[in-house]
């Protein structure tokens, strides 16, 4: 009885052994059996496809100098047949091959793609009201196809096995630079700063210019400067004023109106100069305007007496010379009080009237209406009342060899005082 419970106990054992041994390598590898080449002994299936699909390799995206590593992008196909191991395969010791399709998750690139997308930004000029003209410069972003760059990657992968894909070709170039712009910009960001301001108070400055910008160029109408003109005109003319005059052999001074005389603004020369400025980009803050004109009297000049129908010639205040006159006819073409000065000397020249057309040799105008001092060669007679009777058209007649003589030191500028 002994002996045949230990029979029946060994056999016991040795069913469970056998039971337990035939539940462990139910699913598992029999020894030594190779997968793919390496050592599965006793390994599960599942064991050996979680270590195959473990040397998928990780998908690489460079951009520039910068690396992204995509988990998941490559993917093996989970349900490829695994096939179970006979042991009849495995008394043969036949290896085990796994045919692992490797494929591309579309949607993991699809949203690592769409992470690394920014749109790109041309250059642009701007302006407003607090910062003036402004130069944004472009912003390259990370602009490219997400469709086309998927279909490289895909592609690249499948023909080529390529794991790594560099993004630089696929990026979008802004299509406006800032070096593009510079030479626009250039054009209009002096007016942030541009500033003209006479001395009597009137300025404007760029921005105001800013509404006659056109496409990056400054157009200013005519009515601004003519506008501008106008508020600067009077303070700085002397036109209009007055000479307090002291008349030969007189002891008495009188008050003799400006004629001629005095300086105003250029207006032509002044708007000329303002346009140098801003095309020179140049502000001033103390500008007196370009003037024409003389209004300094000074000890140089000539008097002229319609009562005693003389004319004195001054040099530094010494008398140098002098002379009876005819002016004009009394009544009918009197000669134009004030304080003038010569605008031209011509030697010779025709004057013409509406009922006169006559030569004379040197002329020295006084003013635009055609009222000058020229020689008479024609006349006998000088002073006293010649003029009441026989006066001329409004000029101041001088002797001859007198008005040669004058000629000689006349000078466009010299003050001509009539009284």
């Amino acid at each position: 009885m002994r002996k045949i419970v230990v029979i029946i106990v060994t056999l016991v054992v040795s069913a469970g052994a056998a039971a337990l041994g035939i539940m462990y390598v139910t699913g598992r590898f029999l020894f030594h059996q190779t997968v793919n080449g390496e050592d599965y002994s006793f390994q599960t299936a599942v064991e050996a496809w979680n270590n195959i699909i473990d040397q998928v390799p990780d998908f690489t995206l460079m951009i520039g100098e910068e690396t992204y590593y995509v988990k998941d992008v490559f993917y093996a196909d989970k349900e490829a047949a695994m096939g179970r191991q006979s042991f009849l395969s495995w008394l043969k010791r036949e290896p085990i091959t796994y045919e692992v399709a490797i494929y591309v998750d579309e949607e993991v690139l699809d949203n690592k793609l769409a992470s690394l997308y920014t749109k790109g930004a041309n250059a642009e000029i701007v302006h407003d009201e607090e910062n003036g003209w402004m130069l944004i410069p472009e912003n390259a972003g990370c602009d490219f196809d997400i469709k086309k760059v998927k279909e490289a990657v895909i592609s690249n992968y499948q023909d080529k096995k390529e794991t790594t894909f560099v993004l630089d070709p696929y990026l979008k170039a802004p299509a406006v630079t800032a070096q593009d712009l510079q030479e626009d910009f250039e054009n209009v960001v002096w007016l942030n700063d541009f500033v003209i301001e006479y001395t009597n108070g009137v300025r404007f400055t760029g921005k105001e210019l800013n509404q006659y910008v056109k496409n990056f160029h400054l157009d200013i109408p005519q009515e601004f400067f003519d506008e501008l003109m106008g508020s600067i005109k009077e303070d700085y003319s002397t036109k209009g004023n007055s000479l307090i005059f002291t008349p030969t052999e007189a002891e008495e001074s009188i008050v003799v109106d400006y004629g001629t005389f005095g300086k105003a603004v250029n207006t032509d020369k002044e708007t000329a100069e303002l346009l140098q400025l801003m095309e020179e980009h140049t502000s001033q803050t103390d500008r007196v305007p370009i003037l024409s004109g003389y209004d300094v009297f000074g000890s140089t000049y000539l008097e002229v007496s319609i009562e005693k129908q003389h004319l004195w010639y001054y040099v530094d205040g010494v008398l140098q010379s002098e002379t009876d006159i005819v002016t004009g006819r009394k009544g009918a073409h009197d000669t134009p009080t004030g304080v003038y000065y010569i605008s031209e000397c011509i030697p010779g020249k025709y004057l013409t009237g509406a009922d006169y057309k006559t030569w004379v040799n040197r002329w020295m105008r006084l003013t635009n209406s055609g009222i000058g001092l020229h020689d008479a060669g024609w006349r006998s007679e000088f002073g006293e009342d010649v003029y009441t009777h026989n006066g001329s058209h409004g000029c101041i007649n001088l002797p001859k060899k007198y008005a040669y003589a004058l000629y000689e030191d006349a000078y466009v500028g010299m003050p001509v005082v009539i009284y």
